[in-house]
């Protein structure tokens, strides 16, 4: 198996969402706003979207405009499905980020209350073989682990990672507190209600840090999008039995909310509006909510620390992926 550096292993971690700002006590933001705004969307349910290439076809406006209060039925019945969401403690959620012909299909069982989560991730594109990633995540600690090949994966050792320890990997200066808690979750507890668009869904708007960690660990900072911002992106709610069963956000919402917001978009995404953006968005499924859910460490002699000195950390995860393949 190729042997990878930390930079880039820190870079998978960050990508995976194990990197995350959520704290234990407190899965919702107090960062979060009310995005006040009204529309309609015509989004398909979550999980129907496969990954394809973007092209140079017009797309269509954003999602919703702001210029109209929230109505108040509408923040009463999200509100009261994220109580049930986040009283049911446990669960799973399944998070598809699709940017063009890459995909991360994060697939992650969680407990809230203990701050913990097991997660399976996948990482596809339209050059490489998928590169699978396990992770564990029990309040600050965190342990990833990648399988990449054919015929004949190989498999590393477990490895583990601090803030400090990832910060001197990437040069980024991350937001502290604990990191189990995915994704798909932070978006569903902390979304806010703008309007009932039929039965089953409803626009509401989250922050734009959270909405764009959505897509991975890593966008935030590329974007240039504060972790303490109060602004928003539009996100589309999925309801059933006053449940939350899903949302999606679409990237092109994203890049207009990041712009309305008069941050300045990196190069790369500069002319979106002239792309078609409409495979590029991120969804999430929940299921089995308050099923047991336990979430253990890996065994100790299979772990190797995740550290700056390249040179030794090379030679510890040689000699530990030694015993595991």
């Amino acid at each position: 198996m190729k042997h990878l550096s930390a930079v880039l292993l820190a870079t998978v971690l960050l990508a995976t969402g194990c990197g995350g700002d959520s704290d234990s006590s407190d899965v919702a933001r107090t960062g979060s706003s009310t995005g006040p705004g009204e529309g309609s969307t015509s989004a398909p349910a979550p999980g129907t979207s496969t990954p394809s290439t973007p092209s140079t076809v017009p797309t269509a406006e954003p999602t919703s405009e702001p210029s109209q209060a929230s109505d108040p039925a509408a923040r009463r019945t999200l509100r009261q499905a994220q109580l049930a969401l986040l009283g049911a403690d446990t669960g799973s959620v399944r998070t598809l980020a699709v940017l063009g012909p890459n995909s991360i299909d994060t697939h992650a069982a969680y407990q809230i209350t203990t701050s913990s989560m097991s997660a399976h991730i996948t990482l596809s594109g339209d050059e490489d073989a998928p590169l699978t990633t396990d992770a564990i995540a029990i309040g600050r600690d965190v342990w990833f682990r990648l399988r990449q090949g054919g015929d004949d994966p190989k498999q590393t050792c477990w490895m583990s990672a601090d803030n400090q320890a990832l910060e001197e990997a990437t040069g980024a200066d991350l937001p502290g507190g604990g990191r189990g808690t995915p994704a798909g979750l932070l978006v569903a507890a902390n979304a806010r209600a703008v309007s009932q668009l039929d039965g089953s869904r409803m626009l509401a708007t989250i922050d734009l840090y959270t909405g764009a960690s959505a897509f991975t660990g890593k966008l935030p900072i590329t974007l240039g999008i504060d972790f303490h911002t109060k602004d928003t992106v539009p996100v589309t709610i999925y309801l059933s039995d006053g449940e939350i069963t899903g949302w999606r956000l679409t990237f092109f919402d994203l890049l207009h909310a990041v712009e309305d917001a008069g941050v300045q978009l990196p190069a790369e995404f500069e002319g979106y509006e002239d792309q078609d953006l409409s495979h590029a968005h991120v969804t999430a499924d929940f299921s089995d909510l308050g099923h047991a859910v336990v979430v253990e460490p890996p065994p100790a002699d299979l772990v190797v620390q995740l550290s700056g000195d390249a040179e030794q950390f090379a030679e510890d995860r040689e000699a530990c992926d030694a015993r595991v393949n």
